[in-house]
């Protein structure tokens, strides 16, 4: 999965499967497991997020902050 732009409001995120909570992942961003882990802890902002899962369970993701864009009127 592959995001652009995305704003995070809350302090934690979790992925889930298919509008699902039956598979989801959780952890940390380095080391994330579908064994019920733990919501992520984020700061508020907006990120590109690439989420990377594989079939035994286990994943990652990247969370990348975008600069905010400056608007000269």
């Amino acid at each position: 999965m592959d995001l652009h732009g995305f704003t995070l409001t809350n302090e934690a995120i979790k992925f889930r499967a298919n509008n699902d909570w039956k598979i989801s992942w959780g952890g940390t961003v380095n080391s994330l497991t579908t064994d019920n882990g733990d919501n992520i802890a984020v700061t508020a902002g907006t990120y590109n997020i690439k989420l990377y899962a594989w079939a035994d369970g286990k994943g990652k993701c990247e969370l990348t902050p975008v600069a905010p864009s400056k608007h000269n009127n």
